[in-house]
């Protein structure tokens, strides 16, 4: 199983560091794009997501459904608490740093040091004396990035909010990040309506109930639908944790 490479508008900066010349910035993601990647890789109901204290710290662990082995494969990792929300902070660090453990963003890892000039202030309670310009930082994006055959960043380049470079890195050949994959298109429903599942979830109920010792004429009875596409959201996800829960039991 293999994640794909970040796509430029998936990485998120953070400043690092700040003196009289400029700023350092750091590359993430965040736990948006972990959840993204589970349900674009494995399916949601090809993951799970559980939390618990040891040691006094709060650890998150990712699982994921091995078809083959017929058992979950586990990771973990603990989080850190956030300077503006404490539990929620390290709720999503927790799972940020348990989806790098199952692969997801590792290629951050690789990414060069990264220095922008100027664009600081003064600051007395930072430790060098000063800070970088957070209305300047707040306009800064990842513009580009490019990867290795062995995934590791080669080319990388940041914009300011007026399309100016304010960083770049990397040249000659490199493997581009995959594309992101559009979300699954649905028809509009007609008016009054209830709104039926796109075709990637109806897709995916129907493979799940394959692999799965489920009545199918009961499971649609159930539900009050011929088949799987007639489904609302509602239905599917009530569905899903049906599913769930009857995998769990058979652990």
């Amino acid at each position: 199983m293999e994640f794909r490479t970040l796509t430029a508008d998936e990485i998120e900066l953070r400043v690092g560091m700040a003196n009289a010349k400029g700023f350092s910035l750091l590359l993430y993601k965040n736990a948006r794009v972990d959840m993204q990647l589970l349900d674009e890789t494995v399916g949601s109901m090809g993951w799970q997501r559980t939390h618990e204290v040891i040691d006094g710290r709060l650890c998150c662990t990712i699982s994921l459904w091995d078809d083959v082995e017929k058992q979950w494969v586990k990771k973990q990792d603990v989080g850190t608490e956030s300077q503006t929300e404490k539990d929620k902070g390290q709720f999503s660090d927790s799972f940020k740093r348990a989806g790098f453990n199952v692969g997801i963003g590792r290629e951050l890892y690789t990414a060069p040091f990264v220095w922008v000039k100027g664009h600081v202030e003064q600051d007395q309670r930072a430790r060098s004396g000063y800070k970088a310009d957070q209305k300047y930082v707040g306009g800064l994006k990842v513009s580009a990035i490019e990867y290795s055959e062995k995934r590791s960043i080669t080319k990388l380049v940041i914009e300011d909010e007026n399309g100016q470079i304010a960083y770049s890195y990397g040249v000659g050949k490199a493997k581009k990040s995959a594309p992101k994959k559009d979300a699954p298109k649905q028809d509009a429903p007609q008016e009054g309506a209830p709104q039926t599942i796109t075709s990637f979830h109806a897709k995916e109920i129907k493979l799940t109930l394959q692999n799965k010792d489920v009545d199918v004429p009961k499971f649609l009875a159930y539900f009050g639908v011929h088949d799987v596409d007639s489904m609302t959201e509602e239905q599917y996800l009530k569905a899903v944790e049906m599913l769930r829960k009857k995998r769990n039991r058979k652990e």
